[in-house]
């Protein structure tokens, strides 16, 4: 609607303008025409008039062409002659601003006629016409005309051209907003709707607009826009799907690798209590013991089957591939977990597992299992640094921003500076064939990303190497 006013706006500008500049050309060309008549007329007049004064004059000396003059002012009214004397006998003076007009008159011995201001600064027209008197005598007759006609002439032009030019621009107007609304108005709404759809995510629906110009030119291309941009986003939902589910397909064989790396640990873990279970089941069995001998030995068996039992459900829990939820994490727990799990492995490796988790630390908003993995993942390839053992230190701290970090601290054979920057690369690994496939600090990295958090990487060869995850603390309803 406001392009419509402003197309309607300029065009009645410049409406304006050209009758404006018609107006102002038509009315010179009138005033024109008109001067140019009333001047033919008056040299008609003053021809006749000159001949009949100079002819009484000659005739009936200066009595008889004074009376004629004065009759003639009675019979013509809207002029005034005067019979002007140039010897110096008696006539009507001649006023000082026609007296440079007389002298050209008498020089050139024909008619003058020009329009000049009277005394009282209002504009007449002025005709000399020279007499032919008796002997020496110098005359001439003054016409003077008032332009009051040709002003009112000039205004009925100007009332026309107004006029005219208001019924003109009211028709315009008329025809540009009946016209201008359905063939601008209207489709420019339609297109402004049609992009609001758009920027709101709809590219449903094509839109149609009648003719055949620009605006219709432009709601084809938008809706050939909404078909490209529908297809486009249709093939980003795919491969973003594809992504995903290739993704969590790696980090899920990632734990299967892993859970390959514990299965000795685990069945290890298993051996101990599935003895004694065998031991205290034969012992029942040979009925050699007192009722509360066997009562204690099926409160032992129940132990440790329950033991076995968690044990187990551990291990299928990390193995298991779950939808990922972020909830409130305690990584204290967390991380006390996952070393239990890792301890089996890491005491074979001759490597001793701590944790330093001083006080309660805040809560985490995370994906568990998928902490779970990450956590897992730097424990194991802290422990693969450490051919010849040593102590691998998990410490939980809160930062001065809030944040809570994680470091894992390994004594291991640490990572040459030029291969630093690549380690969290995809299959990058300097790990012997076998013992990695390059995908377990690139996982824990997208993990971690996932999660909102941060992973750091300092390392020195022979010395180890600290990786630090810092994730934001959960805001916890009290």
């Amino acid at each position: 609607m406001t392009l419509t006013i402003r197309l309607l706006s300029i065009l009645i500008l410049i409406m304006l303008v050209l009758l404006a500049v018609d107006s102002v050309l038509l009315v010179r060309r009138d005033e024109q025409l008109f001067d140019h008549d009333m001047q033919r007329d008056a040299t008609q007049l003053g021809r006749v008039l000159a001949d009949v004064v100079s002819d009484a004059w000659r005739s009936r000396g200066d009595a008889a062409a004074q009376q004629l003059v004065a009759r003639l002012n009675e019979e013509h009214e809207t002029v005034d002659v005067s019979w002007v004397r140039l010897d110096g006998r008696t006539a009507d003076a001649a006023p000082a601003a026609l007296i440079p007009l007389i002298a050209r008159a008498r020089m050139r011995d024909r008619i003058v006629s020009t329009r000049e201001r009277d005394g009282t600064g209002r504009e007449q027209r002025f005709t000399i016409v020279p007499l032919d008197g008796p002997g020496d005598s110098d005359a001439v007759l003054v016409i003077t005309e008032p332009l009051a006609e040709l002003a009112a002439q000039s205004r009925r032009t100007i009332v026309r051209s107004l006029t005219l030019g208001g019924l003109t621009i009211l028709a315009g107007v008329i025809l540009l907003l009946t016209f201008g609304m359905r063939m601008v108005g209207l489709p420019l709404r339609e297109l402004v709707a049609k992009t609001e759809r758009i920027g709101a995510g709809d590219l449903g629906g094509d839109l149609v607009l009648e003719g055949r110009d620009e605006l219709t030119d432009l709601a084809h291309a938008m809706n050939r826009m909404c078909e490209n941009l529908a297809a486009a986003r249709e093939d980003a939902r795919q491969k973003s799907e594809a992504r995903v589910a290739a993704l969590e397909q790696l980090r899920h064989s990632e734990r299967l690798a892993m859970l390959g790396s514990l299965s000795s640990g685990l069945a290890h873990e298993l051996g101990t209590p599935l003895n004694v279970v065998a031991g205290r089941a034969k012992m029942i069995s040979g009925g050699q013991l007192a009722p509360d001998a066997i009562t204690e030995s099926a409160l032992i068996i129940r132990s440790q089957a329950d033991r076995m039992t968690a044990l187990v459900r551990q291990f299928l829990d990390y193995a298991r591939r779950g939808s990922t939820t972020p909830a409130p994490v305690d990584l204290g727990d967390l991380a006390a977990r996952c070393l239990e799990m890792l301890r089996m492995a890491a005491r074979k490796a001759g490597v001793e597992l701590r944790l330093d988790a001083p006080g309660p630390l805040p809560l985490v908003m995370v994906d568990r299992v998928q902490m779970e993995q990450v956590l897992m993942n730097l424990v194991m390839n802290g422990i693969q640094a450490m051919p010849r053992g040593g102590t691998l230190e998990v410490r939980l701290a809160v930062e001065p921003d809030g944040r809570l970090a994680m470091h894992v601290v390994d004594e291991g054979v640490g990572i040459p500076p030029e291969h630093l920057a690549q380690v969290c690369e995809p299959f990058f690994t300097t790990k012997q064939t076998g013992q990695g496939t390059g995908l377990g600090l690139s996982i824990v990295k997208g993990i971690v990303d996932d999660n909102g958090g941060s992973l750091e990487l300092a390392s020195e060869v022979g010395r180890g190497t600290v990786v630090t995850v810092r994730l934001a603390a959960a805001e916890v309803a009290s």
